[in-house]
């Protein structure tokens, strides 16, 4: 848990505004008055860094973590430009935001290098009452914004697990029915076959050799008879044929039971209604592989929406998923890619992987 990122959520917004309402605040009461006021710099550029925390999503990770050391710089430089008595307090809300932009251990570590980053900047400015007095509010307040973090993060990696849990149960229950109506649909084909054609052939037989050995009238009847016998034979073989021939395995509901059982980031299934695979085997596979990267994106890319799109492409099944969320600068396989890659090579296909303005996976196996 300690390399993921907290997501607060709808909550988020109520936190940046808060924060800009003190800034505010702080700010404005110390307009009054003649003299240089240096600290408007500082002050601004931590406002700057609040807003900009509001496209988290859509900077680079290198950005947001500058962002919020040009924050955590603005604050220790405010006692120097004359701007005294709410650092810890500005400090606090940049130690908020630091969990959404690394991981929780990194931010407690940042959090507590605050302490003695500051203290020699408002050394003079305040007397060692007042010293404890503004570390003191500063670590209660932090620690408990971290443990909110912490709390949730907790909340995220159980909320994934059940979502996983439960979209595979749906998804593998979908798989069982289909896999029901198939054997199903076989073994009626098979009773056609073994028990109405052994009948009719019977008949078949019957009827010639008793037209054989009449004459008239009723040999002519006979004789209709057998073309009608022949007839319905030849319908419950034509049937028989179609059932085994429709013995393709239809990947759709499994996928869109999936889909159904994740409730966050939204999944969307692009594909043609007719899509259906011969081969079990493969079936099994693409939906294993789509799983996991629906997953990768839960887990990871703090995405809001995920498509996936299934599409025949001559003698090929193409697969893509891709996600909105933030992608990652370098593309780094981990046991999940990995086992994408291996499943997908096993059936004789490719994966290829992208990381930029969200992640995309792509399959090509033989359909």
């Amino acid at each position: 848990m300690k390399d993921e990122r907290a997501i607060l959520g709808p909550i988020e917004p109520f936190l940046r505004g808060l924060a800009l309402v003190v800034w505010a605040f702080v700010g404005l009461s110390r307009l009054e008055g003649d003299g240089p006021k240096l600290w408007l710099a500082p002050w601004l550029v931590y406002a700057a860094g609040m807003l900009l925390g509001a496209a988290r999503s859509r900077l680079p990770h290198p950005v947001n973590v500058g962002v919020l050391l040009a924050q955590s710089a603005s604050v220790l430089a405010l006692p120097v430009t004359g701007f005294v008595g709410f650092e810890g307090m500005l400090l606090s809300f940049v130690v908020v935001q630091l969990p959404a932009v690394i991981s929780l251990r990194a931010a407690v570590v940042w959090a507590a290098l605050h302490v003695p980053l500051l203290l020699p900047f408002v050394w003079s400015h305040n007397s060692a009452r007042q010293l404890i007095e503004i570390c003191g509010a500063y670590a209660g307040f932090s620690t408990f914004a971290l443990l909110v973090h912490y709390v949730r993060l907790r909340e995220q990696v159980a909320r994934a697990a059940l979502a996983k849990s439960n979209a595979s149960l749906l998804a593998t229950r979908a798989m069982l029915v289909e896999g029901s109506r198939q054997a199903e649909r076989l073994r009626i084909s098979r009773e056609l076959h073994d028990s109405l054609g052994h009948h009719l052939t019977a008949l078949n037989l019957h009827l010639d050799l008793a037209a054989r050995q009449t004459s008239g009238p009723a040999a002519e009847a006979l004789q209709r008879a057998k073309t009608i016998s022949q007839q319905s034979l030849a319908e419950v073989r034509k049937v028989v044929s179609e059932m085994q021939a429709e013995g393709g395995v239809d990947l759709l509901p499994s996928l869109r039971a999936l889909a159904a059982g994740v409730p966050a980031p939204k999944v969307h299934i692009e594909a043609p209604d007719t899509l259906s695979l011969a081969d079990a085997a493969t079936s099994h596979t693409v939906f294993r592989c789509v799983q996991e990267a629906i997953t990768n994106a839960l887990k990871h890319s703090a995405a809001r929406n995920v498509w996936v799109k299934l599409a025949l492409v001559g003698p090929r099944l193409e697969v893509t998923v891709r996600d909105d969320g933030a992608g990652a600068a370098k593309l780094v396989k981990g046991r999940g890619l990995d086992g994408i890659s291996a499943r997908v090579a096993e059936l004789g296909g490719e994966a290829h992987f992208e990381s930029g303005a969200g992640f995309t996976v792509v399959l090509k196996v033989p359909a």
